[in-house]
């Protein structure tokens, strides 16, 4: 299972959907794990094949989409 804290590179997207959630300032498996498939595809450059591969590639890993979750660490500009 893949820890919450981890780069969204650990879910082993294509190039095209790690770019397109990259440039929406998505970076980690949480960021992605509390989004619905609606709020993915309102984002820009969002297509409904990229939301497929995206929830694909978290069940996977043992993770759903549109999760809320109680605490997180404070969110950061993005991979150090």
């Amino acid at each position: 299972m893949v820890s919450l804290l981890q780069l969204i590179d650990e879910l082993e997207l294509t190039k095209p959907a790690q770019q397109f959630l990259q440039s929406n300032m998505i970076y980690y498996v949480a960021d992605l794990h509390q989004r619905t498939r609606k709020e993915l595809l309102a984002l820009p450059g969002s297509t409904s094949e990229y939301v497929l591969e995206i929830d694909v590639a978290l069940r996977r890993k043992g993770k759903l989409l549109g999760a809320r979750l109680a605490a997180l660490p404070p969110k950061t500009t993005g991979p150090t």
